[in-house]
């Protein structure tokens, strides 16, 4: 059996009591359909801002939020794109979730289509002979995907779908009806997804 070395000390037990009493002061508010829209919204843009930066994308966090609103950046089309698209792909994954039902390959090419394109129909997930990553500040292109790989397309049928909504229900989840922003990765510079 594990058992943990450590110590819980004065300084921890105050700063517990204090998790617990700003625990209790946040349960305690009134949380009606504004603010629960307001916060899925804050939760977007901070999801579209840090999954797109940590691919490359050169806009700030403000940036992103003004951004969704289409200003302009010059000199930064290719990150305003990036950002729209994701965000657009991050509310259709809300309206997947709150549909509640199981996700499918069919959910997986029309976020696909959405974060590549911005467009909502579905979209081809293999394309490994045209998949090229490039360094995003020099546009130095420092890979190319030599051809199709033989396994891709038994990967791509299911994508393992069967088994991710299986895992949701056995953890008491509603399906995909508890997923949000952030809760499944959309790398947007993979061909699988």
């Amino acid at each position: 059996m594990f058992s943990p070395v450590y110590r819980i000390t004065p300084a921890i037990t105050r700063a517990l009591m204090s998790i617990e009493a700003d625990r209790q002061a946040v349960s305690d508010l009134p949380i009606d359909v504004t603010v629960l829209a307001g916060l899925r919204e804050t939760a977007r843009l901070v999801s579209t801002h840090y999954s797109t930066q940590i691919e490359g994308n050169r806009l700030t966090q403000a940036q992103v939020k003004s951004g969704r609103c289409r200003a302009r950046f010059p000199g930064k089309e290719r990150d305003e794109l990036e950002v729209r698209h994701l965000y657009r792909a991050l509310k259709e994954m809300e309206r997947f979730a709150a549909a509640g039902r199981p996700l499918t390959e069919g959910h997986t090419r029309r976020l696909h289509g959405l974060v590549m394109t911005g467009q909502s129909k579905p979209n081809a997930l293999s394309r490994w002979d045209r998949t090229s990553f490039a360094n995003s500040r020099t546009r130095e292109i420092v890979y190319i995907a030599a051809g199709k790989p033989k396994a891709v397309p038994g990967l791509n049928v299911g994508f393992g779908w069967k088994w991710i909504n299986q895992q949701l229900d056995e953890r008491g989840f509603a399906r995909a009806g508890d997923c949000g922003p952030g809760a499944l990765s959309i790398r947007h510079h993979s061909p699988l997804l």
